[in-house]
């Protein structure tokens, strides 16, 4: 059951999600630039390691950014089967579909930060396996 991520940036938030065939993890939404310390202690941790073990016999898919190639990165996804994308082939990742449906959804333009949150995050908590 492959799984896979990328950030999907909108006014200065990085919206980070991940999906496998029956599930997605909870959406990650983080105000300003993610350095490598900062993906492993906000993103990897909390919801990547979790997601594998609720997934067994997962891999996990990511770009070749900077965050996800350091060292630091790659110490943390030791236990975990993994597989990378040039940044330039990112639209062939699964999940790419995926951050199309939000930008349909994201009709209008919200008025501040916090309800550009809770939009992205409605449409997260309400996509259908379907859409998967």
């Amino acid at each position: 059951m492959p799984q896979s991520c990328r950030c999907f940036a909108a006014a200065g938030v990085i919206v980070w999600g991940a999906i496998a065939y029956n599930t997605w993890s909870p959406l990650a939404l983080i105000l300003g630039p993610v350095a490598a310390q900062r993906y492993v202690h906000d993103i990897l941790q909390p919801h990547v390691l979790l997601l594998i073990q609720r997934v067994p016999g997962s891999n996990f898919q990511q770009v070749n950014s900077r965050p996800h190639t350091a060292r630091v990165s790659q110490d943390s996804l030791r236990s975990v089967t993994t597989f990378h994308l040039p940044a330039r082939f990112s639209e062939l990742s699964p999940i790419e579909h995926i951050w199309d449906h939000f930008a349909s959804q994201l009709v209008g333009n919200p008025t501040s930060l916090n309800e550009l949150q809770a939009r992205l995050q409605k449409i997260w908590n309400e996509m259908s396996q379907d859409i998967i």
